[in-house]
């Protein structure tokens, strides 16, 4: 099974380095390489990868049949549909200090749960170390939707959790895996979430 290409955006509209990777927002998204990621999207396994000019969106060639539902996805979190170029023009007319070159950063539409727990893994943490955790959270207590290559790597599509039952009597794992004191956190704010349901 391969993967089909569909260009998603102009490469200027999405820096995928900084909002997939090396700016602090989202955790959940793992490298191919310096310029391609992957990560599963509302139950869909995706790769992006950022070229040149264009941002590209990789299905698999059995998800095809719903490539326009996945790229609505996909556009969605990424919020592409908010016009940045007049966002950066206005932000510039107002605040001088603005930065000039900041192109393509936007403000992703995450999952509340996903970004909830990362914020608790976040606690006192550099990048990589909440990256670390975050992928812990995933491939312990999320659903592996799918092992596939990519042009020769082999990757392990992990749904984040979808709910917190896993992380309810979970603080001596937690604590084994070098989470810390925000294993107390996580599993404190998984009793209350489900307090709250009941």
């Amino acid at each position: 099974m391969g993967w089909k290409a569909v260009p998603l955006c102009p490469a200027r509209d999405l820096c995928c380095k900084v909002c997939l990777q090396d700016g602090g927002q989202s955790f959940t998204w793992e490298n191919v390489d310096e310029c391609t990621w992957f990560n599963v999207i509302d139950g869909w396994c995706v790769v992006v990868r950022s070229a040149l000019d264009t941002v590209q969106l990789y299905i698999r060639e059995e998800d095809m049949p719903h490539a326009a539902q996945i790229e609505s996805a996909m556009r969605r979190y990424l919020r592409l549909d908010q016009d940045l170029a007049a966002l950066y023009g206005r932000w510039m007319e107002r605040d001088p200090k603005f930065p000039k070159q900041t192109q393509g950063v936007r403000l992703l539409r995450q999952d509340p749960l996903e970004t909830l727990l990362a914020f608790i893994c976040s606690q006192n943490n550099a990048i990589g170390r909440i990256k670390q955790l975050v992928t812990r959270l995933k491939r312990e207590f999320g659903c592996l939707q799918a092992t596939q290559p990519f042009e020769g790597a082999i990757l392990h599509f992990y749904q984040f959790p979808e709910g917190i039952e896993g992380l309810l009597g979970a603080e001596a794992s937690l604590r084994a895996w070098k989470f810390g004191y925000r294993a107390k956190y996580l599993q404190g704010t998984a009793q209350r979430l489900q307090a709250r349901s009941e």
